[in-house]
């Protein structure tokens, strides 16, 4: 049997913003009062990202709007998001678990997988690493984590969502009928809302009555998705630890939920176009191709519209994603304005072919116009070259630039 640790910070940006308050000499630590991380806003808009314990038991919830979380906690302390901070403080903690395993796998900025197995002859009883672990993340780097084991990923992932902050839980292949069936089904890995929602209907609201089910019945019910969560109630998930470079991405895609609304097509363009040009920058920098664009947004109403296209010719260039994608937006656009925006790029490739590609266009002229400026951008940073029409829209403020690139590249500093 293997052994798996995940390895979650405990309210992580609020967390590590505070470490790094305190380490410039600040005398308030955020996580001792009602607080939450969230980008002020004059309107009272922006999205809470974070919230220390306080702030929870007042009510405040991650994702929320700001002025909805001051209705239920006045004397709400906003902390500005910090992504510098952020990166460093992620490097840190990723530094430290590659000392207890090769295989560790980064599941998000925030948390990560390690394949503890046969790793009892050097750092003993898997419950005792873990407890020692735990303790030396705190000790040394500042914030506290929860670390949830199991016998695969998935195990190690919901037992890691027990009582926190600063916990140790197991969650055996033995303990999945004791610990995991009397959990709500939203507790269960990788169900979302549309699918808790779903579930629910059909009278399963246990992840016991989930695990009880015939997969037969699952699989005509919700396809391989729910096939793939009856493994997961049954504790079962062969998935391993990787270890080395990720493998390459299926689609690439950005997102945006804005504070105010996108009254008008054009504003939604701008925003489009600036995600574009992130998106062709990421292309390059991966050397691959798409055939398929997907535009998804969600009106004033939190209705969700979305059209998807697939092409005979790949995608290669800023301009090919830009006339590709606006007449997308155009089919979608509703008209009472939109509060989410998303661009999709999937069906990737490696391929970069330019022969026949594109009959009628200078595609060799555009190929060296978009390498030069790849090669800028790759220089002096992302934001040294942009087009005209993105440069006065704002879109740019409206993202949150969140690549170790952009802060000088290469292994950051340990956060101590």
């Amino acid at each position: 049997m293997r052994v798996i640790f995940h390895v979650d910070v405990n309210s992580a940006f609020l967390s590590w913003s505070a470490v790094e308050h305190l380490l410039l000499g600040g005398d308030l630590d955020y996580r001792t009062v009602p607080s939450a991380v969230a980008k002020k806003n004059e309107s009272g808009g922006g999205i809470i990202l974070a919230k220390s314990e306080l702030a929870k038991k007042a009510g405040v919830h991650t994702g929320e709007v700001v002025w909805q979380a001051k209705q239920k906690c006045p004397d709400l302390l906003l902390v500005p998001p910090d992504y510098p901070c952020y990166l460093r403080a992620s490097h840190a903690m990723k530094t430290l678990l590659r000392e207890y395993s090769p295989a560790v796998e980064a599941f998000s900025v925030d948390e990560c997988f390690l394949d503890m197995t046969g790793q009892e002859k050097f750092f003993g009883p898997p419950v005792e690493a873990a407890a020692a672990l735990k303790d030396r993340i705190r000790e040394e780097l500042g914030f506290t984590v929860n670390i949830g084991l199991g016998n695969t990923k998935a195990t190690a992932k919901m037992a890691s969502e027990f009582q926190k902050p600063d916990r140790v839980h197991t969650l055996w292949q033995e303990e999945i009928k004791t610990k995991l069936w009397p959990q709500p089904i939203d507790f269960l890995f990788m169900a979302g809302r549309r699918t808790v929602e779903k579930l629910l209907r059909l009278g399963v609201t246990k992840v016991g009555d989930m695990a009880a089910l015939s997969p037969v019945l699952i699989k005509e019910l919700m396809g391989k998705n729910g096939v793939t969560l009856w493994h997961y109630a049954n504790g079962r998930d062969d998935s391993p630890v990787l270890e080395g470079p990720l493998p390459p991405p299926k689609s690439i895609s950005k997102s945006v939920t804005v504070s105010h609304v996108l009254k008008t097509q054009k504003e939604c363009e701008d925003v489009l176009l600036y995600i574009a040009e992130e998106l062709s920058f990421q292309l390059r920098e991966k050397g691959l191709t798409a055939v398929v664009i997907t535009v998804a947004l969600k009106d004033r109403d939190r209705r969700y519209f979305s059209r998807r296209q697939k092409f005979s010719d790949p995608i290669l260039h800023y301009k090919d994603i830009c006339d590709k994608a606006l007449p997308l937006l155009g089919m979608v656009y509703p008209r009472n304005g939109v509060k989410y925006l998303c661009l999709c790029l999937s069906e990737l490739s490696a391929e970069r072919s330019l022969n026949g590609l594109l009959f009628g266009r200078d595609v060799f002229k555009e190929e060296r116009l978009e390498e030069a400026v790849f090669a800028l951008k790759k220089r002096y940073g992302k934001q040294c070259v942009t087009t005209a029409r993105s440069l006065h829209s704002g879109a740019e403020q409206l993202f949150r630039h969140f690549d170790e690139e952009d802060f000088g590249g290469g292994a950051l500093p340990r956060f101590y």
